[in-house]
């Protein structure tokens, strides 16, 4: 089957291929059961993650159905969250059908866009704190070289008065 040549640039391509990597990831599935969730081989799903050609506007829109990020989102990265990282494993035992439509129903609700809103919000709360977190080391930083400097005068200031005792000493002379 040949492909039309790409209007996007390897660049491009590789980040839009991340992004369906990291939606994928989100899923907890690897690339077979992926592609069957949105009508591709596990092949294509390799080929679009590693940016060898751009998806199609079907492929874009089984994403958006299935996982609810927008074609735009997957294309521009504009408005694309970091997704939580969530991996559900297969419940065992007595309640496991119970359990496995509890699962269902999280997990959709974590794909759903409040989902993939909440998962912006706490990446945007991470990124405050880190950056809170910087700040308070950086001002922690300015204190110890504020102290240094105040040395640094204090010492400059002993040298000048031993110069001046030293100029002095050789002027009575």
């Amino acid at each position: 089957m040949s492909r039309k040549k790409s209007t996007f640039d390897t660049e491009k391509l590789k980040k839009i291929g991340e992004r369906i990597r990291e939606i994928r990831n989100a899923t907890g599935l690897d690339q077979s059961p992926f592609g069957k969730t949105i009508g591709i081989s596990q092949t294509s799903v390799s080929d679009l993650e590693n940016g060898k050609y751009p998806p199609s506007r079907p492929i874009l829109l089984a994403i958006e159905n299935q996982y609810s990020v927008s074609p735009d989102q997957i294309l521009t990265g504009k408005g694309f969250p970091s997704p939580f990282i969530f991996h559900i494993s297969e419940p065992e035992g007595e309640y496991k059908s119970q359990e496995s439509q509890l699962l269902k129903m999280v997990s959709e609700v974590l794909r759903s866009e409040y989902g993939l809103a909440l998962a912006a919000n706490i990446h945007a709360f991470h990124s405050t704190i880190q950056k809170d977190r910087e700040r308070e080391e950086l001002k922690k930083e300015i204190e110890g070289l504020k102290k240094e400097m105040a040395n640094l005068e204090e010492r400059l200031s002993e040298i000048n008065s031993d110069l001046v005792n030293h100029v002095e000493d050789g002027v009575e002379r």
